[in-house]
């Protein structure tokens, strides 16, 4: 089964991002997505811990974040000026 699914993402890309998904924007130039959030089921509580990994204290600062395939979340903050 896993090589036929294999085959099938490599063949198209539609089925690639059914069966792999697509990256959510979750902050998008310091305003939480709310309904990406809500969509993905991920807490405000649980978005904040991965800004304060990546050493950043609020949402204000951080220009991007991103839900990726694999359940993990990029934080790209602002530059400071």
């Amino acid at each position: 089964m896993g090589r036929a699914v294999g085959f099938v993402s490599y063949r198209h890309r539609g089925a690639e991002r059914f069966f792999e998904g697509v990256p959510v924007i979750l902050v998008r130039h310091g305003k939480a997505q709310e309904k990406a959030l809500a969509r993905e089921q991920i807490t405000r509580s649980e978005l904040m811990e991965a800004i304060r990994r990546e050493g950043h204290t609020s949402v204000a600062n951080i220009r991007f974040a991103v839900l990726e395939n694999d359940g993990s979340i990029t934080v790209g903050a602002k530059r400071e000026k």
